[in-house]
Order: structure tokens, then C-alpha cells, then sequence
């Protein structure tokens, strides 16, 4: 009968020794990569913020004119009306963006990356929201300002 003998195998020992340095560099690779992912999520629904904050100024001036023309004692009802509706539409968007503004928080440090990005994810779609309110209550506020003024 043989007796087997092992031979270690110097390849797989060059391996065995790699192996932990290759798993640690793997494991901290992803850390590293999922920071980034979370701070481009951050990004984007700061940039969001940033493009349409500046809308602001616009909703607050149509406001005034579309109040200044409101002070016009020979308006129908109807058309007051109009004016009532756009004016709270417009200041319910302007409203919008101060409460995000307010609530919104950044990630915590020691938040897990899949709660940073479920967050910074439910952010971006308020701000989106609020983006469109914005955009949309403007657009409809100018067209009709602009409606009234060409009847004056």
C-alpha cells in the first residue's frame, strides 16, 4: 500500500497568502465607492435645488403685478377670482421650496449606504416635485399677467 503524500502546491500558497490583502482592498474599494455614489446622489438633488431656486424671484414678481392689477375696482368677479387662484398657487410653490429648504437634512455619517441613498432618493423626488409646482405655477401666472395686461 502507498502512502500518499501531500505536496504543497507553491501556486496556491502565493494565493493563500494574496487572497486576505485582495478581499480587504476589494472591501474598501466599494466603501470608497459607495461614498462617491452618495455624494453624487447629494449632488444632483442640490443641483436640482439650485436651478430652480432663482425661479423665486419670478413667482414673487408676479405675485405683486398680478395683486397690483387685482387693487382694479372695475374687474369682474370671474376674472378676481383667476387672480386669487394664481396668486395662492404661486405662494403655495414659493411655500413649497422654504419647507424643503427647511426639512432638508443630508445624510448622516454613520448612515449605511443603502439608508444614505433611500433618503438622499426620496429627497431628489420632493425636490422634483417642488420644482415642477414651481415651474408650472409660474408659467400659468405669467401667461395669465400677460393675458391681463393686453386687456388693459
Amino acid at each position: 500500500m502507498k502512502k500518499l503524500i501531500f505536496k504543497p502546491n507553491y501556486h496556491l500558497l502565493q494565493v493563500m497568502k494574496v487572497f486576505p490583502i485582495f478581499l480587504f482592498s476589494l472591501t474598501m474599494f466599494a466603501c470608497v465607492n459607495n461614498k462617491s455614489k452618495i455624494k453624487a446622489l447629494e449632488k444632483e438633488v442640490i443641483a436640482i435645488h439650485d436651478e430652480v431656486m432663482p425661479k423665486g424671484i419670478n413667482i414673487n414678481r408676479v405675485q405683486r403685478a398680478l395683486k397690483k392689477i387685482a387693487k382694479d375696482t372695475t374687474l369682474n368677479e370671474s376674472v378676481l377670482n383667476d387672480i386669487r387662484d394664481q396668486v395662492k398657487e404661486l405662494s403655495d410653490a414659493d411655500d413649497a421650496m422654504t419647507q424643503w429648504m427647511a426639512e432638508y437634512k443630508a445624510p448622516a455619517k454613520d448612515d449605511t449606504y443603502e439608508i444614505a441613498m433611500d433618503h438622499l432618493n426620496q429627497e431628489k423626488v420632493k425636490i422634483i416635485t417642488v420644482k415642477e409646482l414651481m415651474l408650472t405655477s409660474l408659467a400659468n401666472g405669467q401667461k395669465l399677467l400677460k393675458e391681463l395686461e393686453s386687456k388693459q
